[in-house]
């Protein structure tokens, strides 16, 4: 089985386990559409590249509190993104996102939510010449609306500045060679949530 198997056997694993923990907490669970656009310095062995990364992203989030009147609530999402960059090479992964949230703003249609946010994400491009595998990870802040359409329905925007270390690894017929840089990734997210009957204000 090749690494790119692997990884997205790993992250059907994730996600399955994602929607059977929200059977087990007072939440929100639903699905996400995201875009990332990041741009990106490599330190190769010739000197440095700089890229810009414009992804398309979905997958499934559990929120631990959607609606209810209390500070915290915990998001977290898994999902697959493609990927293109500025040298027209086309990669396809996946990335995990949690982000610990507090409510500045909660009224009964609403809750304003800021929060400290973590992301990891994986990236195989399509390369004739090179297996090329990019992995990164960070953090940085999100900042995000849940608006209560319904009793038990929220549609969820956000948006997330996030600094992310990245490490590239390419194996070619000279042999593995790995480099190292940085992103800069701002993700504006659409989330749709089915909220648990005990989330609500």
């Amino acid at each position: 089985m090749s690494i790119q198997h692997r990884f997205f056997a790993v992250l059907t694993f994730v996600a399955v386990a994602v929607v059977q923990a929200s059977s087990a907490t007072a939440g929100g669970v639903g699905a996400y559409l995201e875009y990332p656009r990041g741009n990106q310095t490599i330190a190769y062995n010739l000197g440095e590249a700089d890229f810009t990364n414009t992804r398309l992203g979905a997958g499934i989030v559990l929120d631990t509190n959607v609606a209810r009147d209390e500070l915290l609530n915990v998001r977290g999402t898994v999902g697959y993104v493609r990927t293109e960059n500025t040298v027209d090479e086309e990669a396809h992964g996946g990335a995990l996102d949690l982000s610990v949230g507090f409510g500045v703003v909660r009224l009964r249609d609403l809750r304003l939510w800021v929060a400290p946010a973590a992301r990891i994400g994986v990236d195989f491009y399509d390369n004739d010449l090179a297996e090329v595998l990019g992995l990164g990870f960070g953090g940085g802040v999100r900042l995000g609306l849940n608006w209560h359409v319904s009793p038990q329905v929220s549609i969820a925007p956000s948006i997330a500045y996030q600094y992310m270390y990245v490490r590239e690894t390419i194996d070619d017929d000279f042999g593995k060679d790995r480099f190292n840089g940085t992103e800069q990734l701002i993700t504006v997210r659409l989330t749709f949530l089915f909220r648990d009957a005990e989330d609500i204000f």
